[in-house]
């Protein structure tokens, strides 16, 4: 298991999919943290399994769905900001939300997002980097 500092910087590195698949798996048992990886709009493509720890979902259960699904409502604005900045820039982006868990409570977490090659299709993808707030 990685400490979630060093796969941040892998996060921070990382340019295309291969990459981002490669940091999904590498994230699998990281405590307080998860990977993803989204479609333009939103919609989950892939999802470390890190995810059950911190929201109880697996990662069957989110992929094909719309992250927005899961935001808080007071946090919507924020988000949509934010969404929009990672869609046009190449910096990484960081907004902090009340994230739904499968048992309709919510965590406050805090992600990173940035945008990703993949390379198979010559598209940019979102990849995300969300971890518990302490």
């Amino acid at each position: 298991m990685k400490p979630i500092d060093e796969l941040h910087a892998l996060f921070l590195k990382c340019t295309d999919t291969n990459c981002a698949y490669a940091l999904i798996a590498d994230a699998a048992e990281a405590p307080n943290a998860f990977v993803s990886l989204h479609t333009r709009d939103g919609k989950y493509i892939a999802v470390s399994e890190s995810v059950t720890d911190l929201l109880q979902f697996v990662p069957a259960d989110l992929i094909g769905n719309s992250a927005y699904d899961y935001f808080l409502a007071r946090d919507f604005e924020a988000i949509m900001a934010s969404h929009a900045r990672v869609a046009v820039q190449a910096d990484v982006t960081t907004v902090s939300y009340g994230m739904r868990c499968k048992d309709s409570t919510y965590k406050f977490v805090t992600t990173q997002s940035k945008t990703v090659v993949n390379l198979k299709l010559s598209i940019h993808e979102i990849l995300a980097f969300t971890y518990l707030q302490e």
